[in-house]
């Protein structure tokens, strides 16, 4: 048990100093080892308990077992990221820029489906009213008071449409600030269509460019190149020149999704390497603990360890013993002279 709880403690130790550091600094590795050392009593003191199976004591060395058991499964589950983190950092921080990569480059991959597919929801917005508007008018007659307001709703009035007419998109946007001010239903409709048609044009090269760069540069060059802002905001490099995840919790959050994909992945799996063996080893040992804390505890000789009554019972037998043996001493030496003399009397 001692053994099982001192291997949790190193090997978890590392995961809790990270995801104290957003909020501690430089104590979080001091905090981390006061914690791993809080469970590692905890749990040394569940373990104690679940063997004091003596009458009455049943269900609370139950309860103190599955504490115990509890508390080893929840950092056993943790070990191999912990040890990940401690002696595969730099691994762990590359596969996060590389989930950055991947999550930017399918960011813009769905944007550029939304935009080809014209779902984009303000384009939505603009033709739902459009369509709303145009039902509204094809009801009217042109003799009815309702058709010229509604005309202009949907299309704006003449004079608009002759001071948008023969202008680009991007015109016709400058000179009313936004698409929203342009007047029509169906004209903001149509510049947001031209709109998105020409994003997702420029936004097809871009991906092709980043599919492109995704398969020559690292991950930290292309994020550096085409997102810069996540370079600076996700990583720090270190005055030695090497590069680690800015953020604690990220670096945990991190690692827990790589060690698991890859404990997951058949193929991926042996890339774990010491990780893998240190929570085989967490696994074994917690497991040992168990089974063996459970057997020892329906032990006669335990039993009788955590007993008042057979401690009393014990301590009576050894003054009676203490006792006779006094007596006993004392006739082997001859020191009771009345039976001495007569036995030369005789």
């Amino acid at each position: 048990m001692a053994v099982s709880t001192l291997w949790d403690a190193i090997t978890t130790y590392p995961l809790i100093e990270f995801a104290l550091a957003d909020f501690l600094g430089g104590a979080s590795l001091p905090a981390a080892i006061a914690v791993s050392l809080g469970l590692t009593a905890g749990s040394n003191i569940a373990g104690k308990e679940s063997c004091n199976r003596t009458k009455g004591k049943r269900s609370s060395a139950r309860t103190a077992l599955f504490i115990f058991l509890g508390l080893s499964l929840l950092r056993t589950a943790f070990s191999g990221v912990g040890l990940d983190i401690l002696i595969n950092r730099a691994g762990i921080t590359r596969g996060y820029a590389e989930e950055l990569v991947n999550k930017r480059i399918k960011d813009k991959s769905l944007k550029l489906e939304e935009l080809s597919t014209l779902q984009n929801p303000v384009l939505q917005n603009f033709k739902s009213a459009c369509d709303a508007t145009e039902a509204q008018l094809r009801e009217l007659q042109r003799n009815d008071l309702r058709w010229d307001s509604t005309f202009r709703k949907a299309r704006g009035s003449f004079a608009q449409q002759d001071e948008i007419k023969g202008k680009s998109v991007q015109e016709i946007v400058n000179m009313y600030g936004a698409v929203s001010n342009i007047p029509g239903d169906c004209n903001r409709q149509r510049i947001q269509t031209e709109l998105d048609n020409q994003a997702a044009t420029e936004l097809r090269e871009e991906i092709k460019i980043y599919k492109k760069d995704q398969g020559s540069l690292s991950p930290y060059n292309f994020l550096s190149t085409h997102f810069p802002e996540d370079y600076e905001s996700k990583f720090i490099e270190t005055d030695k020149g090497e590069i680690e995840i800015r953020e604690g919790g990220e670096l945990v959050r991190s690692s827990i999704v790589q060690f698991y994909s890859k404990l997951l992945n058949l193929e991926k799996l042996p890339g774990l390497g010491f990780s893998l063996f240190g929570m085989i080893i967490s696994i074994l040992l917690s497991l040992g603990s168990v089974l063996m804390l459970r057997s020892k505890s329906k032990s006669d000789d335990m039993k009788m360890s955590f007993s008042n009554q057979m401690l009393n019972e014990r301590e009576d037998l050894l003054n009676g013993y203490s006792e006779k043996l006094a007596i006993s001493q004392a006739r082997r030496r001859g020191q009771q002279p009345s039976n001495n003399n007569g036995g030369t009397n005789a």
